[in-house]
């Protein structure tokens, strides 16, 4: 008898309806060195360990933590860009660490998965589909995914109707109010997290705290929270730690998700206003009022929840070091919506965006854009400035700049752009360091203005190495979006 037949007929003796001690193995967090892996255990006291490792290799054992019904285990000490296949029971999937260093991402959006209106005519697994499709390196579900928040309600409704894709990226839920006891009555939220195995804050640990967490990948760092129940009101705990978490820019972008709904939230304005528009790039919601894009009390928002009647939305977020491209699709193909978010924290800006210039220049209270056309200066609330230094050893010398306005509908205001420099080495708050402002008045088309670089520091008569020439702007007049610098050369 050949062995290869064995197993089979070992499973046709004890019984063809044997069944499976696992359903399914899941993702529920990755990174360029670790990886969560959950899985649902069909007996109560079951706590068969996983096995994972790279094909071709012996695998390694991993013991479960118990969650309930749940099963969760923590991969560490990962290689990056690597394929790892991982089995527990009968079960088998694989997944691929990102690299080191992502400067790409692609993140797709759903949500209200499970909500309560009929999806006869379009149904949400039409979504799964589409998403699996675009083969994103991460998922997030805007709420909603389950309608009862059971054990049993996460294992059927979010984890089984989202397989196709869990299987190989990790899906992050935010919580909405179904997942938080809705419509029960009382708030529970320890059973989302005994079923998502989520890095949790210490401040959600604690038992009948809100799940809070933070995931940070490529240029993205998206902050989960909990909205239900008024958790986002200030001076509650949650929000206590979401304000230090803000307070700290580790990103380029950073994505507020929990859950929320378009008009279906309570204390909405009050919130939203008291949300820091400055540290937040994105807010992310769901629940069943279809797709928008909105600019509310200075928060770009992104609602993707199912729709009533149409083919239902979703999103795909392409995600890069200084510019994150959003569009929002339906299931039927349709492109619904489009939107670009360009990063506003300070950075340091590579020296090829302004080619004439030998040293890095830095940036505050703006954004930028390079294209075919030149460098595009967006800038935020506040003074803007652009810092470019001067190659070492140039002196007595001009820079030329070639500038434009870009301004809305026929007519061009006027606009001043101040151009001085300083050198480099003393603080630029010490204005007597700095030369006198030189004002552009720019218009429409293209204008053209000398900075002279002096020899000599005015105050201390000693060389000056090094040296900035720089761009501030105090404020744009109406119908004014920013200015192009076009070029920025040395001449004598």
């Amino acid at each position: 008898m050949r062995a290869s037949l064995v197993p089979f007929l070992l499973a046709f003796i004890t019984g063809a309806n044997a069944q499976d001690p696992v359903a399914g193995l899941w993702l529920t967090d990755l990174g360029p060195r670790h990886a969560v892996v959950s899985w649902w255990a069909e007996r109560a006291d079951d706590g068969a360990p996983l096995l994972y490792g790279v094909r071709g290799e012996k695998p390694r054992r991993a013991a479960p933590v118990e969650r309930g019904r749940f099963r969760s285990v923590r991969l560490e000490l990962l290689e990056p860009e690597m394929t790892y296949e991982v089995r527990c029971g009968w079960r088998r999937t694989s997944f691929e660490t990102p690299a080191a260093t992502e400067t790409e991402l692609r993140i797709a959006v759903l949500g209200h998965t499970g909500g309560t209106h009929p999806r006869r005519r379009h149904p949400p697994q039409m979504q799964v589909a589409r998403v699996r499709d675009l083969r994103p390196d991460a998922v997030i579900h805007a709420g909603d995914a389950v309608y009862w928040c059971t054990e049993r309600a996460f294992r059927n409704e979010f984890f089984r109707f989202l397989d196709p894709v869990i299987r190989h990226v990790p899906v992050y839920l935010g919580p909405g109010n179904h997942e938080c006891g809705f419509p029960a009555g009382a708030p529970s939220y320890d059973v989302f997290k005994r079923a998502l195995a989520y890095p949790y804050a210490d401040a959600a640990r604690k038992e009948g705290a809100p799940p809070c967490w933070v995931v940070e990948r490529g240029s993205v760092r998206m902050v989960f929270v909990t909205y239900f129940d008024e958790r986002l009101r200030p001076g509650t705990p949650q929000r206590t730690w979401l304000d230090t978490v803000l307070s700290k820019r580790t990103k380029p972008f950073t994505f507020l998700i929990c859950g929320l709904g378009q008009s279906t939230f309570r204390h909405r304005d009050e919130i939203l206003k008291s949300l820091p528009g400055d540290q937040i790039d994105l807010l992310i919601g769901g629940d069943g009022e279809g797709a928008s894009i909105t600019k509310e009390h200075g928060h770009d928002i992104l609602f993707c929840g199912s729709s009533r009647h149409d083919a239902h939305p979703y999103a795909l977020l392409e995600c890069r070091l200084h510019e994150v491209v959003i569009n929002v699709y339906d299931t039927s193909g349709k492109a619904l919506l489009h939107h670009t978010l360009h990063d506003r924290s300070p950075r340091t800006l590579k020296a090829d965006l302004l080619p004439a210039f030998g040293k890095p220049a830095f940036l505050e209270g703006g954004t930028v854009k390079l294209d075919a056309d030149g460098l595009h200066i967006h800038p935020g609330p506040g003074v803007f400035q652009c810092w470019a230094g001067v190659p070492r050893g140039k002196t007595g010398r001009s820079v030329q700049f070639e500038m434009s306005v870009v301004v809305e509908g026929k007519h061009a205001p006027h606009q001043d752009v101040y151009v001085q420099w300083h050198p480099k080495d003393h603080p630029v708050g010490r204005m007597a360091y700095r030369s006198k402002p030189q004002p552009v008045a720019l218009g429409r088309g293209r204008q053209t203005v000398l900075v002279r670089i002096p020899d000599q520091d005015p105050f201390t008569e000693t060389a000056l190495p090094l040296k900035n020439i720089g761009l501030r702007l105090e404020g744009l007049a109406v119908g004014v979006k920013g200015i192009i610098v076009h070029s920025a050369r040395l001449v004598d």
